[in-house]
């Protein structure tokens, strides 16, 4: 249990000096509240908008408000925690489930958001690169030309945790729940500050790139891609 709550603990097996086998218990469930400070970690290493030479509340406050808009489009969610931490974790969206209320609370969550960031210098430039990587998004989504039944939302690993498994179980757990809700081809937007290369690797076909010049990254170039996976064809 976790704060009261069911998970599942799996055990990874590792081996050290190619003789001795470590086991790592790591527990998996849902997203719980009391996690929140760790995800946000989580994601302020991925972004790592602090070798730019802003702040270090700056990336917080961005990879705070990253995890509240995803949050509030996910409806499926899953942690993985080491020693009490969260390590890393997958958010997903089947379409079928996000109704009517679950889009009303996104657009309040977005609103939200961007009170909190519009009052500040570095608020304002949070708010144009969220512009700029949506509107990429929204342009890499339509120029696909298809409909799909579902979302890999957010997939992030902390350092500590990566070659242990981790990574594998919750993309799997991902796919099981996608199968359940009769999904049958889902999508991911990723970039090059993420490594893209597990979408390579593991079944997913790039659809589109679309370079852009980011000013919140000091004129850094970016490029932003959109993935696909279809669950019939990998099953094959």
């Amino acid at each position: 249990m976790i704060d009261g709550q069911p998970c599942i603990c799996f055990q990874n097996a590792g081996y050290k000096n190619g003789l001795e086998v470590v086991h790592i218990d790591i527990k998996y469930g849902p997203f719980e509240e009391w996690q929140r400070d760790g995800l946000i970690k989580i994601i302020n290493d991925t972004w790592n908008v602090d070798r730019f030479g802003y702040p270090p509340e700056v990336g917080l406050k961005y990879s705070a408000s990253d995890l509240e808009a995803c949050l509030s489009i996910a409806t499926f969610t899953e942690v993985a925690i080491l020693d009490g931490q969260p390590v890393g974790y997958i958010f997903g969206r089947c379409e079928d489930a996000f109704d009517d209320d679950a889009l009303r609370k996104a657009k309040r969550t977005d609103r939200q958001i961007k009170r909190k960031l519009r009052f500040s210098r570095y608020g304002r430039a949070m708010l144009g690169f969220k512009k700029l990587y949506m509107q990429s998004d929204d342009k890499l989504l339509e120029d696909t030309g298809k409909e799909y039944g579902g979302e890999l939302v957010f997939f992030a690993i902390s350092p500590e945790a990566r070659g242990k498994g981790v990574g594998k179980r919750l993309f799997s757990d991902l796919l099981a729940y996608m199968k359940q809700n009769g999904v049958r081809e889902f999508y991911v937007f990723t970039d090059t500050t993420c490594d893209h290369s597990f979408y390579d690797h593991n079944g997913f076909v790039q659809r589109g790139a679309l370079p852009q010049t980011v000013e919140f990254r000091k004129n850094e170039e970016m490029t932003f891609f959109i993935y696909d996976y279809n669950l019939s064809e990998n099953d094959a």
